[in-house]
This record gives structure tokens, C-alpha cells and sequence, in this order.
């Protein structure tokens, strides 16, 4: 289901950065031949969405100043059977990596929050942006924006996604760097089970930004429609 968030200013409900990609970006040819070879894509994806947002909610609630509105979930009998294995894993791999990399983050701490770009009539919802210390990146309570992955791999749409989330902070409000968090909790696909950190400077941001912006754009220009209906949210 495609979002689409409510902006008061104008009173016009715009397109999700995801909503944008999906839209615009052509299905990669790795996706298509993996459906090809597994007929239950759909549930397989459906599963492997729906782990992916309670480990979302499982990460982020711990280091959150209040509770996340998880909205409206499926019934636990719909959940995969090894869910609770996978999110005890989950904050598990998370803590195990920022000690490994000695990182803290610190206050203030933005989380699943809304932006707006209005001048391109986007919108989206970030995982979460912080001042942050870590002295491998030469980090020292420098703003970085993060987004939370799951994926097997960090992928072009993740890039993506970051740059569009970038470009819809305000000129003086932009985080300094822009990192990807990937926690994997399947052995099949990340037999350590080991989390990943990425962080890329603002240059990376910015180029990744254009290139969102292009597709935004376009998306507008050809006023292209969801393939699998909408969800307005406020």
C-alpha cells in the first residue's frame, strides 16, 4: 500500500518517498527472477514486510523519549512463528554494534518523524536523526540521519530513499551525514548475524538528493498513480 501525508499548509495530501521510488524505478531484474523461482512471493514478501516493521518499532522504541504508535498491526496468529525469535535478535545485533563501534547517540533524538517537502510535494517518515559520537567516522555529536534496513543488502532505493529524506529537511536544519543501519536476523541471509553500519557524507547526500529529486519530478510531471492503491495518513 502507497502513503500519502497530509500537509496543512497546502491542504493537499502528497506522495511518500518510497511511493516516489516505487513508482518511478523499474523492478530490478534480481527481484523479477526470484519471483519467477518462488511462487509464494507474495507471502514471502508479505512475511518478510512485516518482520521488517517490528524490528523497526523493537530498535527504536528502546532509545525513544515515548512510545511509537505501532498503528493498526495485524493479530499475532498472522505474525511468522519465529517473529519473537528474530526482534529479540534484532536488539541484540543493534547493541552489539554500537559497542563494537562505540558509538552513542545523543540528544536530541528525532524519531519515526514526519517531513515535508513542499516546494516538491513530497513527503516521508524517517527512522531516526541525532547528534551522534563515534570516532571511526570522526563523529562528534555531528546530526546524522539514519535509515533502518533489514535487506540482505544495502540496495540503490536505499540511497535513495536517503537522499529524498535529506532534501526534505530545511536548508539550515540538513543533518551533517546520512547512514544506513542494516540488521539482518536470519542466519540464511547473514549467517554471523551480525548488524551493519553505514555512514556517507553530506556530498553523498546531496547527489543522492538530485537524483530523488529527478524522479520526484517526474513523478508529478506524468502524474503517475500507485500500482497498489493508497493510504492516506495524517
Amino acid at each position: 500500500m502507497s502513503h500519502y501525508y497530509f500537509d496543512k499548509i497546502s491542504g493537499s495530501y502528497f506522495p511518500s518517498v518510497s511511493t516516489i521510488l516505487q513508482a518511478t524505478l523499474e523492478e530490478p531484474d534480481g527481484i523479477r527472477q526470484w519471483k519467477l523461482k518462488n511462487k509464494n512471493w507474495k507471502t514471502l514478501l508479505s512475511d518478510s514486510a512485516k518482520i521488517g516493521t517490528l524490528v523497526h518499532y523493537a530498535i527504536l522504541n528502546p532509545i525513544s523519549d515515548y512510545t511509537l504508535d505501532c498503528g493498526d498491526l495485524p493479530k499475532l496468529s498472522e505474525w511468522p512463528s519465529d517473529t519473537s525469535q528474530k526482534l529479540e535478535l534484532s536488539v541484540m545485533m543493534l547493541n552489539e554494534l554500537l559497542k563494537k563501534k562505540k558509538m552513542t547517540f545523543l540528544q536530541p533524538r528525532m524519531i519515526e518523524s514526519k517531513i515535508i517537502n513542499h516546494e516538491e510535494k513530497y513527503a516521508g517518515k524517517f527512522d531516526l536523526c541525532c547528534p551522534v559520537i563515534c570516532k571511526e567516522f570522526e563523529l562528534n555529536g555531528e546530526k546524522v540521519l539514519f535509515d533502518i534496513k533489514t535487506s540482505a543488502r544495502v540496495q540503490n532505493t536505499h540511497l535513495l530513499q536517503l537522499g529524498g529524506y535529506w532534501k526534505g529537511f530545511p536548508k539550515d536544519e540538513k543533518p551533517n551525514r546520512v547512514g544506513i543501519i542494516k540488521i539482518t536476523p536470519d542466519a540464511r541471509r547473514n549467517p554471523r548475524l551480525e548488524a551493519e553500519l553505514h555512514i556517507y557524507t553530506k556530498a553523498q547526500a546531496e547527489m543522492w538528493g538530485a537524483q530523488f529529486l529527478t524522479l520526484a519530478r517526474r513523478f508529478h510531471a506524468e502524474n503517475m498513480k500507485p500500482k497498489d492503491g493508497i493510504d492516506k495518513v495524517d
